[in-house]
């Protein structure tokens, strides 16, 4: 949907898209009216007016629809939705729902915020791009830093277990270069002794990586692979089977081999990498083994 909206603002003469999901693929026309589409046999077309659309309108005193009942996308109602919201024709009515990167109930929307030391020190465009990857936006919190709290699995778990969704964000310095990288787990790190769950929906992303790739996510090879993450009473965070990313019960300052970083079991691969080579293994912290300078775990409270 964010896709149709930009090009409507790069086109001159577009003031919305009509759009639709069939067969779960999502398509968008873009219009110079303010009408919705009649339905169609092949399913049902709602209108999103673009933002800036939408102050044009209210400029010339009109109502979305054309009409004066306030029913659909009112322009001139205290029911408006927020500046950072796109506005839905449906049955007669509209939903609002704020764009990616912010959260809210599409009548207030405020800028996604992550309180984590690590995403503070990088570009903003980095916290917007996560943002825009999740399924869940709003401001996040710490339950679990290690240099705070202290890295010990125990301590992660008591902070932890009850909090879904969560963030987890891992900073890596090795070789005068830092990276950056993390998982979103959609369910509970409860511990299970050592039973993996399937977690649909979770990832793991990369914002620096060993090779200067763009920031990316990589989803689990198979929505239903049973092995998403693994809850265990030695490790924090943990997810795949290779394991993907594991963060193991040990000191961050030392040079124990604790944490691995083993992408393309689980979670796929970036195109070009292959599991167990070496170039994947090191694509995310350097190396397949990493000490990392600081990891964080967030949750929407």
């Amino acid at each position: 949907m964010l896709g149709c909206h930009t090009h409507c603002q790069d086109e001159e003469k577009c003031v919305g898209f009509n759009y639709r999901t069939t067969k779960n693929v999502e398509n968008c026309q873009l219009t110079n009216v303010t009408k919705e589409r009649e339905k169609t046999k092949t399913g049902d077309w709602m209108l999103m007016l673009d933002v800036e659309a939408k102050k044009n309108e209210e400029e010339k005193g009109k109502t979305v629809d054309g009409n004066s009942d306030g029913e659909e996308c009112p322009i001139k109602s205290s029911n408006f939705c927020h500046k950072n919201a796109i506005c839905a024709n449906i049955n007669g009515s509209h939903n609002c729902s704020c764009l990616p990167g912010y959260a809210g109930d599409g009548k207030n929307c405020t800028a996604h915020e992550l309180d984590s030391v690590i995403m503070a020190a990088e570009s903003p465009e980095f916290t917007k791009t996560l943002a825009e990857w999740l399924p869940v936006t709003g401001n996040w919190s710490v339950c679990w830093r290690a240099t705070r709290d202290g890295n010990k699995s125990e301590i992660f778990h008591d902070r932890c277990d009850s909090k879904v969704p969560t963030l987890t964000v891992v900073k890596v310095l090795k070789d005068n270069k830092s990276f950056i990288f993390g998982g979103f787990a959609t369910v509970k790190w409860e511990v299970t002794y050592g039973t993996y769950v399937s977690a649909p929906g979770s990832l793991l992303f990369s914002f620096r990586n060993n090779d200067d790739l763009p920031p990316f996510t990589l989803p689990k090879i198979s929505p239903n692979n049973p092995f998403g993450i693994q809850p265990h009473q030695k490790c924090g965070p943990r997810f795949g089977g290779g394991p993907d990313l594991s963060i193991v019960d040990g000191h961050l300052s030392d040079n124990r081999i604790v944490n691995v970083a083993n992408i393309g079991y689980t979670y796929q691969a970036p195109p070009g990498y292959a599991k167990s080579k070496s170039k994947t293994q090191s694509l995310l912290a350097g190396s397949l083994y990493f000490t990392p300078v600081e990891v964080e775990v967030l949750y929407l409270p």
